[in-house]
């Protein structure tokens, strides 16, 4: 299974943990979670999707054991959440602890409906999810919420004739 592979598994995972949950966007509108892959886009790509709330999947790491014969990846999973309206928490009159409160709460929910979906089917075509960690950043740039979930993976190594397509 190649990185491609296992990353489009990922993204199909997280895409059916996320598809009811609604958070704020940007305006403090519920809104869709936009989930991609790779780094982040440019700015002007926001045009087309949410910029908040967001599931960013990247590749970190990648090692293989020629002998064993066993790879071992890891991917980094990115969450960025919205407590309220970006402008209005820029007057400090304005912030409300409950949004605070309500944006923490959002972000555990969010790692928490995607760990449950991978360990709800850890398996896939060579390999299996060993671990999931999820890490809150402590410095968090308010109204924004952001965190990350680190996902290992062990598998054969198995020889494919070509690569995957993108």
């Amino acid at each position: 299974m190649t990185l491609i592979d296992i990353e489009k598994y990922l993204k199909t995972m997280i895409k059916s943990a996320i598809e009811d949950l609604k958070l704020k966007d940007k305006d403090g509108n519920p809104s869709d979670i936009s989930v991609l892959t790779g780094l982040l886009p440019p700015k002007n790509y926001y045009k087309t999707i949410n910029e908040y709330p967001f599931v960013l999947l990247r590749t970190h790491k990648s090692s293989t054991d020629r002998i064993s014969k066993v790879l071992n990846k890891k991917f980094i999973v990115y969450l960025g959440i919205c407590a309220e309206k970006e402008n209005v928490s820029q007057n400090q009159n304005s912030f409300d602890i409950s949004n605070y409160e309500e944006g923490h709460k959002d972000l555990n929910n969010l790692f928490e409906r995607i760990e449950l979906k991978l360990l709800e089917n850890p398996y896939f075509e060579s390999g299996h999810i060993e671990k999931i960690d999820f890490e809150a950043f402590l410095e968090q740039p308010y109204p924004y919420f952001l965190g990350q979930i680190s996902i290992e993976l062990s598998g054969s190594l198995l020889i494919k004739e070509g690569f995957s397509e993108y």
